[in-house]
């Protein structure tokens, strides 16, 4: 029974994770959309207010959710240095 219920557990940990990867993916299209929008109007692609309303707004989720900020942080440097990197065309 033990077993069965472990299986249901991974394959739950498979549907998320795979959820997780969808939305990275619709957040690299959206990176590239928004590159083009800052090309044509002459903006940098680095906005560091942004930047630092982003981190703001999530620590904030992250703590009513119950969630390590100090992992959540490091979760979201790495996918805003994706962003950027997209959007410098690095990817």
């Amino acid at each position: 029974m033990q077993q069965l219920e472990l299986q249901n557990f991974r394959k739950k940990f498979d549907q998320i994770d795979y959820q997780i990867l969808e939305l990275l993916n619709q957040r690299n299209k959206l990176s590239k959309k928004t590159a083009e929008l800052k090309k044509q109007n002459n903006l940098p692609i680095q906005d560091r207010e942004r930047e630092v309303q982003i981190f703001k707004d999530i620590e904030q989720k992250a703590e009513k959710l119950q969630l390590d900020k100090k992992f959540i942080n490091q979760i979201f440097k790495v996918i805003i240095k994706n962003s950027r990197n997209t959007q410098n065309g690095k990817h």
